[in-house]
């Protein structure tokens, strides 16, 4: 007779699942050029499926590839001076640190009399891109619940003014929430944050536009 075995995962809370991304950004107007200093805190599941890419630069190409980003790709110019991870702990939740230096030169460019600072890619949060509730039989199971922060602190050598308004974003329903704020610190000094949650495990169908809605909110970012 065949002897099955049944295996129990542990569950895990919001609490435990998170990602923290922290990043200071020194910008040079005369030179255009951008030095960042990150420090990245993985824990819970967001620790089990991407410390690897900054560990080994693998990861399991059977989930969303977002997963196999690291925080310095945003640009193909980037020169990363520094990278160093430290485990904290190798039991649950694997808290891991991640501390990089990185340059670009192409990130902060000049537009006749202004400045323009490409923030594409900065904000890596896992998302299901062209995510739709239109006609949807199923519930959606997100990945797992928990939170994913991104908080840029951006330094300029001389004075500057926002010339273009941006729109700060702040969503919250029975998915999850998201939070975008951009905030004038000083005249040198501008802090942008998101902010982005997943407080279920299961949407039911009916409620599938909840996701579709973050998702395409990050999305447009």
């Amino acid at each position: 007779n065949e002897e099955f075995r049944s295996i129990i995962s542990p569950g895990s809370t919001i609490n435990e699942n998170y990602r923290q991304s922290s990043i200071a950004v020194n910008l040079n107007i005369d030179e255009l050029t951008s030095e960042f200093n990150s420090k990245v805190l993985l824990s819970g599941q967001f620790s089990t499926l991407t410390r690897g890419v900054y560990q080994h630069d693998r990861w399991d190409k059977t989930i969303n590839n977002l997963y196999g980003k690291k925080v310095w790709e945003i640009d193909s110019g980037i020169v990363v001076k520094i990278s160093e991870v430290k485990l904290l702990s190798d039991e649950f939740p694997f808290k891991v640190n991640v501390n990089a230096s990185y340059t670009s030169n192409n990130i902060l460019k000049k537009d006749g009399e202004k400045l323009v600072l490409n923030l594409e890619n900065w904000f890596n949060h896992i998302i299901y891109n062209n995510f739709s509730s239109k006609d949807r039989c199923l519930d959606f199971y997100p990945d797992f619940i928990g939170k994913d922060t991104y908080t840029y602190l951006l330094k300029f050598n001389k004075p500057v003014i926002i010339a273009d308004s941006i729109k700060n974003i702040d969503i919250v329903n029975d998915f999850g929430e998201f939070k975008f704020l951009v905030t004038i610190i000083d005249v040198k000094t501008i802090s942008i944050s998101s902010y982005f949650v997943i407080k279920t495990d299961c949407v039911i169908k009916d409620k599938v536009n909840y996701a579709e809605e973050i998702y395409k909110a990050i999305g447009d970012l």
